[in-house]
């Protein structure tokens, strides 16, 4: 038997000291001199919209996130970086040369000929300056890349415009020209290589799909994106399929490619921290990558004007947090999107201080949506086929053997497990079952009162214990979450016909399923009272003061948009009474509340009430005037009592 034994217990002791030896080899113990780097250049400032520079891309982005860095003293933390414009030979890592050539030209286009370019592309505008700005970004994060892995700093952040996720390799898409985060990507992992730079996470928080990252990356195993966004069933910018889950790569690529859709709006942070905990952080550690990006938009954050959703400047700190253990802490934030001022400034400021090493604030844990859970289910079902750390479903393992080959005289491996072990095994699993079975989800719950209203049914065991495992303390000063909304989803799963509140808001949402007879039940009071809504408005919001009267002449309901000269699903301004057209037309309502913080606005389509800054409909006594006047365009005569 020692015989047989010690020949390979001195091969198991070799070859535990090669991989020893190997791993001393490759560590860098090393500590960089600086926690974090940031890069801001003015000159980024000079693409603007000179047509509408109320458009929500506008220069003032990044001036007010380095402005609110240098008032929380966060400036002073961070080494400074020199900007740069990137290469041409640069740019051909993610693009090609006849699309660098045709943005190159615009730089001596005149305005007249550059609008006609533009046209051709979608949700883009141009100027004599885009090319350079665009270049500059570019350029800014390959200065941030170079910081990083010369050893001269731990992580990065990119104060940059314009943002690039959406951009093609062919052409520009959605304010996006230059595709930063592949271009930066393929940067590291040619100039890098050497340096161990093989492996690439690219993870996307910006509230639209990263159409351009996807495509760029979608036959390559050595880049993992995953992406987190509203989807809306295909309905979400940019629309279409190619962000629903079950688009996973091509060839070789396939199962890097992760999208998490949302479908429905004012998804927050237990929503974007329980994806981090069942699906991309699970992953990312299996994936073990050398490098970390993040496509940082931050308008799924609260109050964003296109985004609808909830996350709130300490949600942002906690995924900035769990994506610093990865890469031995090689972590870079690029600005994406992100059009409420005040929210992208506090946000990225947020994520810069926990990149310097600053404690995670609490959060307010609410309750997971429903719609939110089935999104998270779907991911799991399609990609546990590609990463065995998200099987689910499946019975638990039964204790084994350190390795089955080896000999039964030596360690005994193959023994079957007492019944002892498997009584054990049995309890621990009908102990889970019980506590799983006690939890339910729920997607309404009053902000100021926490009744929750909860949905019965089976919910996916392994989502239900890490929700009720994972205890993130809140605090007073937590922001709550808006109110959730009605169901627009057909029996089979399709959408259904859009609201009033989805033209204006972008898309539309999905609830609980409620049998009709328990809802009557339940609202009995209200219908009595005839105060039953499909949504339910507000009574009354502090904007209401700030409406004006109906001007002397009335309203009319069939004047076009201002802007494009829409008349599909306008809406009125119910401060200055102007009329543009609304979300799935050109938006120009949307900008215009922007621009001059108008917040209140009639639907011409329905005669519905929308505040922006309240996020809800609203109805009262206030506005009948206006609705009066509206009703009579419409339909000859006033509203009926």
């Amino acid at each position: 038997m020692l015989k047989i034994t010690q020949p390979r217990i001195l091969r198991q002791k070799n070859r535990l000291d090669k991989e020893i030896n190997q791993l001393i080899k490759d560590t860098d113990l090393s500590k960089p001199k600086h926690k974090l780097c940031l890069v801001y250049d003015e000159k980024m400032r000079r693409h603007k919209n000179a047509v509408d520079p109320s458009h929500p891309e506008r220069p003032d982005r990044i001036t007010r996130i380095f402005d609110l860095h240098k008032e929380l003293g966060l400036l002073d933390r961070c080494h400074r970086v020199d900007s740069r414009t990137a290469t041409v030979e640069e740019l051909l890592l993610a693009h090609k040369l006849e699309y660098i050539e045709e943005l190159q030209r615009t730089k001596i286009t005149k305005p007249r000929d550059i609008n006609k370019l533009q046209d051709k592309w979608n949700s883009i505008y141009l100027s004599q300056d885009s090319y350079d700005c665009a270049c500059m970004a570019s350029g800014c994060l390959l200065n941030v890349v170079d910081k990083v892995m010369t050893g001269q700093v731990q992580r990065g952040v990119a104060v940059t415009r314009p943002p690039g996720h959406h951009a093609e390799s062919h052409e520009a898409c959605g304010f996006c020209f230059f595709n930063n985060v592949p271009i930066a990507t393929r940067y590291a992992q040619q100039k890098y290589a050497n340096k161990g730079i093989n492996k690439v996470l690219i993870v996307d928080w910006d509230v639209h799909h990263g159409n351009g990252i996807q495509h760029i990356f979608e036959d390559d195993p050595s880049v993992l994106y995953i992406s987190i966004h509203r989807y809306d069933y295909g309905f979400f910018f940019p629309v279409g399929e190619g962000g629903n889950y079950d688009k996973v790569g091509l060839g070789k690529g396939k199962g890097f490619n992760i999208n998490i859709p949302w479908n429905e709006r004012c998804m927050g942070d237990v929503e974007y921290i329980t994806a981090f905990l069942q699906v991309v952080m699970p992953v990312a550690s299996q994936f073990d990558p050398d490098m970390v990006f993040v496509s940082a938009g931050f308008d799924a954050a609260l109050g964003d004007p296109l985004g609808g959703c909830c996350i709130t400047p300490e949600g942002y700190a906690h995924l900035t947090h769990m994506l610093m253990s990865l890469a031995a802490g090689k972590v870079i934030l690029a600005l994406e999107g992100g059009y409420n001022l005040n929210s992208i400034s506090k946000s990225m400021a947020m994520c810069s201080s926990i990149l310097l090493g600053d404690l995670c604030p609490p959060v307010e844990w609410k309750t997971i949506s429903t719609s939110a859970v089935e999104s998270i289910v779907n991911v799991l079902d399609t990609q546990q086929h590609h990463w065995s750390v998200l099987k689910f479903r499946v019975d638990l393992p039964v204790l084994s053997s350190e390795d089955e080959n080896e000999d039964e005289n030596v360690n005994n491996s193959n023994r079957e497990p007492t019944s002892q072990q498997s009584d054990k095994n049995k309890l621990i699993e009908e102990d889970l079952c019980e506590g799983i079975q006690s939890i339910t989800v729920s997607s309404t719950t009053d902000p100021e009162t926490e009744n929750t209203a909860t949905t019965p049914g089976p919910v996916p065991a392994n989502i239900l214990s890490d929700l009720a495992s994972t205890a993130v303390s809140s605090t007073e000063d937590a922001v709550s979450g808006s109110q959730d909304r009605p169901s627009t989803t057909s029996s089979k799963g399709a959408p259904a016909a859009y609201s009033e509140e989805d033209v204006a808001c972008g898309g539309p949402t999905s609830s609980t399923i409620i049998v009709e007879a328990d809802f009557l039940g339940a609202n009995r009071q209200s219908a009595e009272s005839a105060e039953m809504y499909a949504v339910v408005p507000l009574p009354w919001c502090p904007h209401l003061v700030e409406i004006n009267t109906i001007p002397s002449l009335g309203l009319d309901v069939f004047m076009p948009c201002e802007d494009c000269g829409s008349t599909v699903e306008n809406w009125v301004c119910l401060h200055c009474y102007k009329v543009f057209c609304g979300r799935f037309m050109n938006e120009h309502m949307l900008f215009h509340g922007i621009a001059s913080e108008h917040k209140v606005v009639l639907s011409y389509a329905d005669l519905s009430v929308w505040c922006y800054a309240c996020d809800s409909y609203i109805h009262n006594e206030v506005l009948l005037e206006a609705k009066q006047a509206a009703h009579i365009s419409k339909f000859g005569e006033a509203i009926p009592c």
